[in-house]
């Protein structure tokens, strides 16, 4: 009986870990998570930018819509003939500005404000800068700290304008995010002269 005892202790402890296989089992288990939540961590701040990005090109979309005639501002017979546009300002970088070019200067003027949409700049970033693209890997910076983009009926195209008396033809690329690790964290809104607007990294340098 005492023999069997014996034997099966040894065995007992044959099976099992030893205190120092147990570390290093939780030391790999405790890397391999501070790797995986760093990584998504990154993928989230990704996909909020992206979002950032996506909601900019929305309000441009939404100032294209009004522009065409879906909304009016003042007085009935005048209401839907003001171009409504979207105004960026690279010392408030965390602000972007949907408007109603009531005065017909074509530019935003204080208290032409639709609505006003605020960045979370602690989790999406802010407006890093905006250029006009020369060719597909060139983007020169604006002369100016803002630009407007206009939409006025019954034309669908944009109109640019810098600061508050330079029109320009764009195309005209707003970049978003975070300034560092330029294609993770930065998105470029693209608004060409026909209209049309995307959102990817092209410009994100």
């Amino acid at each position: 009986m005492k023999k069997n005892l014996t034997h099966n202790l040894k065995k007992t402890i044959v099976k099992g870990f030893t205190m120092l296989e147990l570390m290093v089992v939780v030391t790999i288990m405790a890397v391999i998570t501070s790797i995986v939540l760093f990584n998504n961590r990154d993928l989230n701040s990704s996909i909020l930018v992206s979002n950032t990005a996506y909601e900019i090109n929305l309000l441009i979309r939404e100032a294209q819509a009004y522009g065409l005639g879906v909304r009016g501002v003042g007085d009935t017979s005048t209401a839907f003939i003001n171009a409504q546009g979207v105004f960026f300002d690279i010392s408030n970088p965390d602000k972007v500005i949907l408007f109603s070019d009531t005065n017909d200067n074509g530019s935003f003027t204080e208290g032409e404000e639709i609505q006003t949409y605020l960045l979370d700049t602690k989790r999406a970033g802010t407006i890093l800068s905006m250029c006009k693209p020369v060719d597909a890997d060139t983007c020169e910076p604006v002369s100016d700290a803002t630009v407007s983009i206009l939409f006025k009926r019954p034309n669908p195209e944009s109109l640019f304008m810098i600061g508050e008396n330079t029109p320009t033809n764009g195309p005209i690329v707003i970049n978003t995010g975070f300034s560092g690790d330029a294609q993770g964290m930065c998105r470029s809104i693209i608004v060409q002269k026909t209209g049309a607007v995307q959102v990817n990294t092209q410009y994100c340098f």
